[in-house]
């Protein structure tokens, strides 16, 4: 039995002579490692191709497009904001002018690799928000989940915002940029702002709560995989340190070979 698979060692040493009309010379040693080697590649092959196939265990170790540049409207994606006190109780908008004040500002750098640099920098005024305008197409997700009454949303009368790139890219970049900061009496507002001192204690008993829409993949309804979920994120308002939160998004591209090969 031996000699048969011997005949089998890829290591085997061809010798210039031959020695007793032998073309080959054969080991035990190169023998048994042709057969890890055979066993090796065998259970290889095995496992890829079982993983291949079967949906349930299949993995993508590495993929990567060359395609990072990315763009959309900013009412694809809603934002709004809203301030809530220690007991998780939303602060009314009527009184919350009066402690805080909101500046939004929209900010894009185009063609920047061009001559004519394109610069585009305007405020803006949040808004009340509303289920039929600012989130018309995710109110039923919304009203489900939180009083969007009490929150503050980007105008909808800017819809043609792009937001696109990232921020220093070459190509251009674009952003949404909201400061809050205290309510300060000025002859040009017409709230009568709190005194500094029930302000300062306000921001210190608040927690500044955002919400937005996001995707989870659902890999069953592959034809349409990407399902809106509703997220939201507290945090301490504090009244000596600057803070600062950057919300990110990123575009996903979902390739399927709609139940081809793989079951979902």
């Amino acid at each position: 039995m031996f000699k048969i698979l011997r005949k089998f060692d890829i290591f085997s040493i061809e010798p210039r002579f031959y020695i007793f009309n032998q073309s080959r010379v054969s080991s035990k040693t190169g023998t048994l490692l042709t057969l890890i080697q055979f066993l090796i590649s065998t259970l290889m092959i095995v496992f890829t191709f079982e993983t291949y196939f079967n949906s349930e265990n299949f993995m993508t170790s590495f993929t990567q497009f060359t395609m990072q540049y990315y763009e959309y409207n900013q009412s694809e994606i809603p934002f709004f904001i809203s301030i809530f006190d220690y007991n998780e109780q939303p602060v009314p908008l009527i009184l919350l002018e009066k402690y805080l004040k909101f500046d939004v500002e929209y900010f894009s750098l185009l063609n920047i690799t061009k001559p004519n640099i394109k610069i585009n920098l305007f405020n803006l005024q949040l808004e009340k928000c509303n289920l039929t305008t600012n989130l018309r197409k995710y109110s039923h997700l919304v009203k489900e989940i939180i009083n969007i009454d009490n929150y503050l949303c980007l105008p909808q009368t800017e819809r043609d915002l792009k937001i696109l790139g990232t921020f220093g890219d070459y190509k251009g970049f674009s952003q949404i940029k909201i400061k809050i900061s205290k309510c300060l009496n000025t002859t040009q507002n017409n709230n009568i702002c709190f005194d500094i001192e029930n302000i300062n204690k306000f921001i210190k008993n608040s927690l500044i709560v955002w919400g937005t829409i996001d995707y989870e993949i659902d890999h069953t309804i592959p034809e349409d995989p990407f399902v809106a979920k509703v997220i939201t994120e507290g945090h301490y308002m504090t009244t000596q340190n600057l803070k600062s939160l950057k919300l990110k998004r990123k575009k996903i591209s979902y390739t399927s070979d709609m139940g081809i090969f793989f079951n979902p």
